[in-house]
């Protein structure tokens, strides 16, 4: 029996370790995904001042 209770804890900690790594592994490729997604709203923002409009809405946020 103890041997039988050795693997099955040798497969549950080799489950929970691949598990904390898929979830490290999905974590990593969302920051990396918030990160991209940012960038290009702050790109599309600076295009967007650049705009008559844009200017325009610039000036009427900075005067309140």
């Amino acid at each position: 029996m103890s041997s039988s209770n050795n693997f099955f804890e040798l497969a549950k900690t080799i489950q929970d370790t691949y598990s904390g790594g898929s979830l490290q592994g999905e974590l990593y490729a969302l920051e990396k995904l918030k990160s991209h997604i940012e960038s290009q709203i702050k790109d599309v923002q600076d295009r967007i001042s650049k705009t008559p409009v844009g200017k325009i809405m610039d000036n009427l946020t900075q005067s309140k």
